[in-house]
C-alpha cells in the first residue's frame, strides 16, 4: 500500500488501532497476514495468562491454608507431638518455597512474555506507519509471482555392495504467496 500525496493519515492512526486491539493497525495499513498474526498471538498469550493465573491462585489458597493448619499445629501443642509438628512444617515451607512458588513465577513470567509481545508489536506498526508516511511501499504488490511450482531432483547412486546403479530422489510442490 503506498501513500496518496493528499492522506492526512499518520503513523499515529495505525498505531492507535493496534494498541486498542494488537493486530487492527495492520489490518489498517492492508496487511491483513501480520495482523492476523498479531491478534491470534495476543489471544493466544492472554489464554495464557488466565490458565497460568488460575494456577497461582490455587496455589496461593492452597498454601494459606496450609499456614492456617501449620499455625494450629504449632498453636495447641496436645494435638501433635512435637516430632510430627515439626515435620509438618517443613514440608509446608519446603512446598511453599518450591511448588506454590514456581507457579506463580510461571504467571509472573507470562505476563512479562505478554508485556513483551504487546510492545513489541506497537514497535512494529509504528515502524511500518512511519515508512508507509514516509511513501516507502511496505507491502509488494505480487500477483504475478503467485503460482505453484513443482521442485524435485534425483540422485544416481552406486554402492560396492550391490550390483548396477541405483537412484534416489526428492520431490515436492512450491506456493509462492
Amino acid at each position: 500500500m503506498n501513500k496518496p500525496e493528499d492522506e492526512p493519515i499518520s503513523y499515529w492512526d495505525f498505531a492507535w488501532r493496534s494498541m486498542v486491539l494488537p493486530g487492527w493497525g495492520h489490518y489498517y495499513l492492508e496487511r491483513p497476514t501480520m495482523g492476523t498474526f498479531y491478534s491470534a498471538s495476543t489471544a493466544a498469550l492472554l489464554l495464557n495468562v488466565y490458565r497460568t493465573r488460575m494456577a497461582a491462585v490455587n496455589a496461593k489458597k492452597q498454601n494459606d491454608e496450609e499456614v492456617q493448619i501449620n499455625f494450629i499445629l504449632t498453636g495447641i501443642p496436645s494435638v501433635a507431638p512435637q516430632a510430627l509438628r515439626a515435620a509438618y512444617s517443613l514440608e509446608a515451607n519446603r512446598r511453599a518455597y518450591t511448588d506454590y512458588q514456581k507457579k506463580v513465577d510461571i504467571y509472573n513470567y507470562s505476563l512479562i512474555l505478554l508485556a513483551s509481545f504487546y510492545a513489541f508489536q506497537i514497535v512494529h506498526i509504528i515502524y511500518n506507519g512511519i515508512a508507509w508516511e514516509n511513501g516507502i511501499p511496505i507491502v509488494e504488490n505480487r500477483q504475478e509471482d503467485k503460482r505453484i511450482r513443482f521442485s524435485g531432483f534425483i540422485l544416481p547412486e552406486s554402492s560396492e555392495n550391490k550390483k548396477g546403479i541405483g537412484a534416489s530422489g526428492f520431490a515436492g510442490l512450491t506456493y509462492t504467496f
